[in-house]
C-alpha cells in the first residue's frame, strides 16, 4: 500500500493454500493491529504467526474480500460463499469473527456480531477448482497469494510426532484429538452444540495435563472414569474406551520431551496432508481460473513453506519453477523479489 500498488481499502485477496491462515492468537489484543511495531513484535513471539496475517487486514479496513482456493484434501472449512464480520470482542478485546465455520469455533474465534466493536464486513468464499470452482473471476484490485503447499502438503506436527513416538501412538493421538463431533465437516451438530462441545473438550484436556491423573493411579477403571465425561463428544463413543486406555498408557511411559511433543502436536494432527507427485493438473486448473478475467493482480506473493516443512522439501524447487512459468505465461515477465522470513 505504501508503494501504491494497492489502494488503502476495498481490495481482494485470492489465497491459494492448503490452509485458510485465518486464525489469530488469542493472546494478542485486537487494538495492537493499529500500532504496527508492537503488533509485529507480538506476532513474532507467537507460534505460527506467519499464518495470522489475513484477519488483521480485514479489521484494519484494508481487505474487503477473501477467496480461499483449497486442494481437495484440505477439509478445514465447508465450501461456499458467506459474508461475516471481523472485530474486537467487547469484553475480551480479542479479535473475533461472526462466521460459524467449524474452523473458527475450534480456534475459539467465534463471537456474535452484536459482541464485536468496530466490525468490518468480509465477503468470503471457499472454493475447490476441481469440484467447486469459484462462481466469479477475481476483480481489480486484487492480490494473488500462493503457498506451494497447495500443490503438495505435509503435516509437520504429525510427521514429527510419528518419527519420535511411532505409528500406533500417532493413531491414538489422532483419535483423541480429531475424531470429535464438533469438528465434523459437514457439521453434524448445531452451532451452539459445537461451541459447547469444543469448550468441554478443551477444559478436559487442560485439566488432564494440569492434574496428571495418570501419575496418581494405575487403576485403569479409575482412568476410564476420568475420560467418561467426554466420551459422548466422539463420533463413535463405544470404541473410545480402548483408545483412552492406550492414551493413558502413552502418558505413563512418556518422558518430558515426548510429553511436550504430544501437547504440541495433538491440536494439529488433523491438518491436511497429501504428498502429490503430479502437480501439473492443479497448475493447469489454476491457470484456467486466473485467465478467466482480464484483470491482473496488483501483487503476487509466493510462500514456499519449506522452512516450516509444509511443502515436501524435494518438491519445492520444481513446484516453484512451474508456478513462476505459469504466471509468466499469463502475465509476462515478472519482477521477482526474494524475502526470507
Amino acid at each position: 500500500m505504501r508503494k501504491r500498488l494497492l489502494p488503502f481499502s476495498n481490495w481482494s485477496l485470492v489465497h491459494i493454500d492448503a490452509h485458510p491462515d485465518m486464525a489469530f492468537p488469542r493472546t494478542i489484543p485486537a487494538d495492537s493491529i493499529f500500532t504496527p511495531h508492537e503488533f509485529y513484535d507480538e506476532l513474532e513471539a507467537c507460534d505460527g504467526a506467519i499464518a495470522s496475517f489475513l484477519m488483521p487486514l480485514v479489521y484494519a479496513g484494508h481487505m474487503s474480500s477473501l477467496m480461499w482456493i483449497k486442494p481437495a484434501w484440505a477439509r478445514q472449512m465447508h465450501l461456499g460463499d458467506e459474508n461475516f464480520y471481523v472485530g474486537k470482542h467487547v469484553e475480551t478485546g480479542a479479535l473475533c469473527v461472526s462466521s460459524r465455520q467449524v474452523y473458527f469455533v475450534d480456534e475459539t474465534m467465534y463471537a456474535d456480531e452484536s459482541a464485536l466493536v468496530k466490525p468490518q464486513l468480509l465477503r468470503f468464499s471457499v472454493c475447490d477448482l476441481e469440484c467447486a470452482p469459484p462462481t466469479n473471476p477475481p476483480s481489480d484490485p486484487f492480490v494473488l497469494d500462493i503457498c506451494l503447499d497447495y500443490f503438495s502438503t505435509l503435516n509437520p506436527f504429525l510427521d514429527a510426532f510419528q518419527a519420535a513416538c511411532g505409528q500406533e501412538d500417532t493413531r491414538i493421538l489422532q483419535r483423541i484429538y480429531s475424531d470429535l463431533q464438533f469438528k465434523n465437516i459437514p457439521a453434524t451438530l448445531s452451532h451452539d452444540q459445537q461451541i459447547t462441545q469444543q469448550q468441554q473438550f478443551t477444559k478436559w484436556v487442560d485439566e488432564l495435563f494440569q492434574d496428571k491423573l495418570w501419575e496418581i493411579t494405575d487403576d485403569e477403571a479409575q482412568l476410564l472414569d476420568w475420560a467418561k465425561p467426554i466420551l459422548d463428544l466422539y463420533n463413535d463413543p463405544s470404541s473410545m474406551n480402548n483408545v483412552f486406555l492406550g492414551f493413558f498408557r502413552m502418558l505413563k511411559r512418556y518422558n518430558a520431551e515426548e510429553m511436550e511433543l504430544l501437547q504440541w502436536a495433538g491440536p494439529c494432527v488433523d491438518l491436511p496432508a497429501n504428498v502429490n507427485a503430479n502437480v501439473k493438473p492443479m497448475l493447469a486448473s489454476l491457470r484456467a481460473y486466473l485467465s478467466s478475467t482480464d484483470c491482473r493482480p496488483r501483487l503476487i506473493t509466493i510462500a514456499t513453506s519449506q522452512g516450516d516443512a509444509y511443502t515436501p522439501l524435494d518438491q519445492v524447487d520444481a513446484i516453484l519453477q512451474d508456478t513462476l512459468a505459469m504466471l509468466e505465461e499469463l502475465y509476462g515477465p515478472l519482477q521477482v523479489e526474494n524475502c526470507i522470513l
